[in-house]
């Protein structure tokens, strides 16, 4: 059975353009949940749970590592920061969230999918680079998936962006979701991992494509999401 394949660490001060990395999302059920339950009854609880789950199938990448990280993940979902998506099942622009409020290393976003079809997903997301993730990856809050398979880091600064009036430099990430794998009325997890314990201001921008929309190329995403730069 296959485990989670998260993107591997970015090096600090790269980051490294990884576009065209295959990976494939899947998980286990029939394996039991070892979480302590006293440590669960908060939301930092349930995110430290989480982040020691995963340094566990960091270290051997077994089966039952890789399904108590994927168990522990969705059992945090609700300490997830919430974004919504308008109703034209997109954030329309880049929306900023602070995570890792915790300290814990370990958060993320969740977001809804709407009634109707099955959808791909064009995503970005952009941050100073001391506030960017060592890995990320998307999974459902129930269930399983396969997901994310390669990314696109461009150059240059980004035309319009509300963190223009920013001195430091923010590095954006475009990514594509393919397959069809968001599931009307299904609510989907993006769990990040990050260096040190301080909270991270992230931008994303989210917008949910019919299934088969051409995103697999850096022209494309970009096209998709009308990023344009410098």
């Amino acid at each position: 059975m296959n485990t989670p394949r998260p993107w591997l660490d970015l090096v600090r001060g790269l980051p490294r353009l990884l576009a065209g990395v295959s990976l494939t999302l899947a998980f286990a059920s029939a394996l039991p949940l070892t979480l302590d339950a006293a440590a669960t009854d908060d939301a930092a609880g349930k995110l430290r749970e989480a982040a020691k789950a995963r340094a566990r199938w960091v270290a051997e990448e077994t089966p039952a590592n890789g399904t108590e990280f994927t168990r522990a993940t969705q059992a945090a979902a609700d300490a997830f920061t919430k974004v919504e998506l308008k109703a034209s099942r997109s954030t329309e622009t880049f929306v900023k969230v602070t995570l890792n409020n915790h300290g814990t290393l370990f958060d993320g976003i969740r977001f809804s999918i709407p009634k109707g079809e099955p959808r791909d997903m064009a995503w970005a997301f952009a941050a100073k680079e001391r506030n960017l993730p060592s890995n990320w990856y998307i999974m459902p809050r129930a269930g399983e998936m396969h997901g994310f398979r390669q990314f696109f880091r461009p150059d240059g600064a980004l035309l319009g962006a509300p963190w223009a009036s920013s001195s430091i430099r923010h590095l954006v990430f475009a990514q594509p979701l393919t397959g069809g794998e968001l599931k009307p009325e299904q609510e989907y997890l993006i769990w990040f991992n990050f260096y040190d314990s301080q909270p991270k201001e992230i931008y994303l921008l989210i917008k949910l494509v019919p299934v088969g929309t051409d995103c697999n190329s850096s022209a494309a995403i970009h096209r998709e999401l009308d990023l344009r730069y410098k």
